[in-house]
């Protein structure tokens, strides 16, 4: 049943007593429920929990059969994330104790009034459904985090890193693993490119402003090694549901001029496809939609040295992307966001639709959050603004067929600190308690390696790897890599 919907939720009750599961029934019925099934133990109430998947289930716990309603209860909520609500007439510690550990959405003790029951029934779908969308919210930020190529770090108010992925590993030379606690100072070393300088704490900077710090340039990343990489460099706040700031979030790349950035990208398509003919690897057949034959010629003229990207088509009205789209399949889309009345999240539906693999390039003339999060959640894959340059343009395309997403480090930093809002309490990277080789296969799988990658960089079997993630998967009550990852990022 979907949040503030009208539609009427289904229900499976699960009584052995046929008298009481009967009340049951009719006080449902009056109350505008729907009872999906009626079973008597908790081996059916498995069965028709998969067969009929209802919105909500009332379970006794003492039930006829080998498996009682707890038992019961843990496998549905497990196997079809049904929320359960315990009706039962035992109250005692020990009963209570093990019903607890299943995490359920309520617990009635018999006898009980119709207006309790209603009021358990609503709070019960209403507290699934939130946590649904927090769930959806965790791992689409854990695919989002994983797909995009810019180096990010967070830290805690005290300014000690908590989290860096594969790509600040790369820029810092420092593996996140031997980061953890230490202050950022220590890991991410800047100074200004002209004076020489050291840079201010950025940490101290974005709690004390409490907004995005816009992009800075001239900056110097002196790594580990001593390698000196210029970047460019946004940092905000990460707060919780009261609005206190529990960390900040950094989001950097490497500046890196046409050239280079021509060079090293046909070089990289080259290695990966293992290809020889370059031009042919790196093709990427673009469409351009815009009325504004301004954008079209700055385009145009972007791309005249870029001898692999072809312009297969131009349009100025809107109403032709479809059809032309579903004609070409073109491999990249970049499209000017610019008539307010546009419904650009319908076209962007349409578009994943027609032609899955097309990637889509926006053109953006206001910052609006909701308008990217869900741009980005129905295909989007790259924003560029009114004052993004042509270096950044064709960094954009690059990235987007790479299959990476591209924004730029000011609007990836806003999207990061939505994305990371933490409830109250928590902490920004949850610690689980975990054996020491299982902790450290978490932290690479965390920041994208794949099974074959986590062997080779500890030195074991890849069956040593998925039977270490097996182990993590049962201690934590998941099931796949995606949900580790939004559980320890979320």
């Amino acid at each position: 049943m979907q949040l503030g919907s009208k539609q009427i939720a289904k229900i499976m009750v699960v009584e052995d007593e046929s008298i009481v599961a009967k009340d049951i029934q009719n006080r449902l019925k009056r109350l505008g429920y729907k009872v999906n099934d009626i079973v008597s133990s908790g081996e059916e109430a498995i069965s028709k929990a998969a067969e009929t998947q209802p919105d909500l289930v009332l379970m006794d716990i003492v039930l006829k059969g080998e498996i009682d309603g707890i038992e019961a209860a843990k496998q549905i909520n497990t196997l079809f994330n049904v929320p359960i609500v315990y009706l039962t007439a035992y109250a005692d510690d020990s009963t209570i104790q093990r019903a607890k550990i299943t995490e359920p959405f309520g617990y009635i003790l018999k006898p009980f009034q119709t207006k309790e029951l209603h009021s358990a029934i609503q709070i019960a779908l209403y507290k699934h459904e939130i946590e649904k969308k927090l769930k959806e919210k965790k791992s689409w930020f854990a695919t989002t985090l994983k797909s995009i190529n810019d180096a990010v770090i967070l830290t805690d108010t005290r300014g000690s890193v908590t989290y860096m992925n594969v790509s600040a590993e790369a820029l810092t030379g420092w593996r996140w693993e031997d980061t953890i606690g230490k202050d950022l100072g220590e890991v991410f070393h800047i100074i200004n490119q002209e004076t020489r300088t050291i840079i201010e704490n950025p940490v101290t900077k974005a709690i004390l402003e409490t907004l995005v710090v816009s992009p800075q340039s001239h900056i110097i990343l002196i790594s580990k090694d001593r390698r000196e990489t210029i970047i460019s460099l946004s940092a905000a706040p990460i707060r919780d549901d009261v609005g206190k700031i529990k960390g900040v979030v950094f989001v950097f790349r490497e500046v890196i001029d046409h050239k280079r950035a021509e060079t090293e990208f046909l070089k990289s398509q080259k290695l990966e496809s293992r290809m020889t003919n370059e031009f042919k690897n790196a093709h990427i057949r673009l469409m351009i939609v815009t009325p504004s034959s301004v954008v079209r010629q700055g385009v145009r003229k972007m791309l005249e040295s870029e001898k692999y990207i072809e312009i297969i088509a131009e349009i100025s009205n809107y109403q032709d992307i479809l059809s032309i789209i579903e004609q070409n399949k073109p491999d990249l889309l970049f499209v000017d966001k610019t008539l307010p009345s546009l419904n650009m999240l319908e076209i962007l539906s349409s578009i994943r639709d027609k032609s899955p693999t097309t990637k889509v390039l926006l053109l953006l003339h206001s910052f609006d959050e909701d308008f990217i999060m869900n741009a980005l959640s129905l295909g989007a894959r790259g924003y560029l603004t009114d004052t993004s340059n042509a270096d950044q343009f064709i960094q954009a395309v690059r990235a987007l067929s790479k299959e990476e997403i591209w924004g730029e480090v000011e609007i990836i930093t806003k999207l990061l600190t939505r994305l990371l809002h933490s409830k109250k309490g928590s902490s920004i990277v949850p610690r689980p308690h975990l054996t020491k080789r299982e902790d450290e296969v978490v932290k690479l799988i965390i920041q994208g390696y794949s099974n074959k990658q986590v062997s080779e960089k500890l030195f074991i079997s890849e069956k040593t790897v998925k039977s270490h993630l097996n182990n993590v998967y049962k201690k934590l009550g998941l099931s796949n890599r995606l949900q580790l990852v939004a559980d320890f990022l979320g």
